[in-house]
């Protein structure tokens, strides 16, 4: 495609191999984009919020939302492993 420019591209909005989900309002869908989880606000196209481990090398497969507590983000990565995420405090809990 001859008329791509790389000015106007802004890297991995989503991952295939992750599913993604919207937050409680309706307003976010959350997903994951290769080692790290991303918040896309639906109105305006932005990007709200996004969770990496630092170091972290392993792909993001799947994203939950804790039902009970909408500040409380599961993810599993490609190598089995699932960290509980504190979307306010930008912080793994476990």
């Amino acid at each position: 495609f001859r008329r791509f420019d790389q000015a106007a591209s802004f890297g991995v909005v989503c991952s295939q191999a992750c599913n993604a989900i919207y937050d409680q309002t309706r307003k976010l869908a959350i997903c994951g984009a290769l080692e790290s989880v991303k918040a896309w606000n639906l109105r305006t196209g932005q990007l709200e919020w996004s969770l990496c481990e630092e170091g972290s090398q392993w792909a993001v497969t799947v994203v939950a939302l804790n039902p009970a507590n909408q500040d409380v983000l599961a993810v599993g990565y490609e190598d089995g492993s699932i960290r509980l995420w504190s979307i306010a405090g930008k912080t793994v809990l476990v």
